[in-house]
């Protein structure tokens, strides 16, 4: 669940987020670094976890391939032929057979036994990969969810200093991201998109400049004689309250509104 930028009390912020937020003029404000840091440490403490079961996984693994290494093909057919002598004949394997004792051919025990050991090495490779690939799948998505949660705070940030209206915050975030105008790069900066590719204007420009004719029904007026934000204009609103809506209900309400196709 996303948490608020800013609050008036940390009675209602899960107790291992309370840190994240700095108290200025009586009112909590988060801090997006420090968040992030916090969501990283138990980011990182989870990927080492993972990644030393991983390794056992693969030790194993490499044990078993040792196993067998020595075993060829050449060394197959007198090997199998010992062994199923002593299981058809008892210990003594060079005991006559002329007595209607019927045993493989060397060269039959030879294919059973690749046979076997084909089967039993993709036994196992099958039960080793419904153990990793879990794994895999749940640091693949805690690391997704980072990137989302890192992202849609920094856009939160460009937002309120921009001056978009708080209780269009979540809408205008929502909207942003279902039309893929910004991404989390490599060194995990917000990127600014325009045709799908990285603008070389900064993502704090776009929305405080870029975007704001486009999108001005989020924006508060701007102060008479001055540019940008102040915060202070009146609120346009069409009746409609975001701020009580879910995500999925607000991209709606804003397709209704002709916010958004």
């Amino acid at each position: 669940m996303p948490l608020d930028y800013v609050v008036d009390s940390l009675e209602s912020i899960e107790e291992g987020f309370q840190d994240a937020y700095e108290e200025k003029d009586g009112k909590f404000y988060l801090n997006i670094d420090k968040h992030a840091e916090m969501k990283a440490a138990a980011l990182k403490v989870n990927a080492t976890n993972l990644k030393k079961e991983k390794d056992k996984l693969r030790a194993e693994f490499d044990g078993f391939k040792k196993k067998f290494a020595d075993i060829s093909d050449e060394d197959l057919p007198s090997f199998l032929e010992w062994k199923e002598r002593r299981a058809l004949l008892g210990d003594d394997a060079e005991q006559d057979t002329g007595e209607g004792k019927s045993k493989k051919s060397a060269e039959d025990l030879a294919k059973v036994y690749q046979a076997q050991l084909k089967a039993e090495r993709e036994k196992w490779e099958r039960s080793k990969a419904d153990e990793i690939n879990p794994l895999k799948d749940a640091v693949s998505e805690w690391q997704g969810k980072w990137k989302a949660e890192r992202l849609t705070n920094r856009l939160k940030e460009y937002a309120i200093t921009a001056g978009v209206f708080k209780e269009e915050l979540d809408t205008f975030v929502d909207l942003m991201l279902f039309k893929r105008l910004f991404d989390l790069g490599e060194d995990e900066e917000v990127i600014f998109l325009q045709d799908g590719d990285p603008s070389p204007i900064s993502a704090e420009k776009a929305i405080n400049e870029t975007l704001r004719d486009k999108f001005k029904r989020f924006y508060e007026a701007p102060a008479q004689g001055g540019s940008g934000s102040s915060g202070g204009g009146k609120r346009r609103s069409n009746g409609v309250d975001y701020s009580k809506m879910s995500a999925s209900q607000r991209m709606e309400a804003a397709r209704k509104a002709g916010i958004t196709k």
